[in-house]
């Protein structure tokens, strides 16, 4: 079995540019506008869902709830004909 070595430099210099601040999701100063509930996106339109429920999604900065999404399930055959 052949084994190779990396060489990783032992001091590493980070510049960071605090300049650039984005507003939270789902708030009127975000850049990028959010609703507050999304359903399932199939076939290029927003469609309910037949079964389960809706959860957060949350903001990964603040692991604050922003937006709910849809939890779908697969319907079963008995739930395919009462929504006939």
């Amino acid at each position: 079995m052949m084994t190779s070595t990396i060489d990783l430099p032992t001091t590493t210099t980070t510049t960071h540019d605090h300049s650039t601040v984005y507003a939270a999701p789902g708030t009127s100063a975000g850049i990028v506008p959010l609703k507050t509930r999304y359903e399932n996106f199939i076939g290029g339109a927003w469609l309910p869902q037949i079964g389960g429920d809706h959860r957060e999604d949350l903001a990964p900065a603040t692991g604050e709830p922003f937006a709910e999404y849809a939890h779908s399930t697969v319907p079963t055959r008995t739930d395919e004909r009462a929504n006939r």
